[in-house]
């Protein structure tokens, strides 16, 4: 990708490290208009996106990776950055992404945007569906404890249950939801009002 920058007379490369440990004083010292993360550790790479992307000279992150995971994509994003390529990106898309971002837009490798667009999509049919939905009280004890990131055994000895009716209510959960995951189901209803739950006295047996 270097070669690409090297191939135009308006961009320069300002800095290099071999860490993404070094991103965040280059950002900070360097100030350079975009910076190109390559991260290895993700939970640091994360915590790096959001430091830099709050830094007063507002530079633009962009992304350069191996993972192609959604989730791993739209948690860069979230995190601040304004750019994401794969390492299969061809360097056209590499310099149509430094525009972009430059333009101060978001840009996304076309191997993987049309599945963010469509997580998305699926995202906020979800979000939809949970604004709608009615909780009764039971169900709303467990996604409690889901938001704390208790497990079904953890949740099942705080409500007196059995492990199997837990994973039933999770079932039930799911479906209400279209969700795939007990991760779906809590993002889902990540906003959820709990003015709009069952009473308790319509609660069940």
């Amino acid at each position: 990708m270097a070669c690409a920058i090297s191939s135009r007379d308006d961009y320069f490369i300002v800095s290099q490290g071999g860490l993404a440990s070094e991103a965040f004083s280059i950002a900070k010292v360097d100030r350079p208009d975009i910076l190109i993360l390559d991260p290895a550790d993700n939970e640091y790479a994360f915590d790096t996106i959001s430091k830099i992307a709050q830094l007063p000279s507002n530079p633009k992150v962009v992304v350069l990776s191996a993972h192609k995971n959604i989730e791993y994509v739209m948690r860069a994003l979230d995190e601040g950055a304004a750019g994401y390529l794969t390492y299969a990106s061809t360097s056209g898309e590499f310099l149509e992404c430094i525009q972009t971002v430059l333009d101060g837009d978001t840009f996304v490798s076309p191997c993987i945007a049309a599945k963010l667009i469509a997580s998305l999509r699926t995202a906020a049919l979800r979000k939809a569906a949970a604004k709608k939905l009615r909780l009764t009280l039971r169900e709303e004890q467990i996604v409690a404890l889901l938001r704390k990131g208790k497990t079904n055994r953890e949740i099942a000895g705080e409500l007196n249950l059995s492990e199997k009716t837990v994973k039933h209510y999770m079932t039930v959960l799911m479906q209400k939801l279209a969700a795939r995951s007990r991760l779906e189901v809590v993002l889902a209803l990540k906003d959820f009002d709990t003015a709009t739950s069952v009473p308790a006295s319509r609660m069940f047996n």
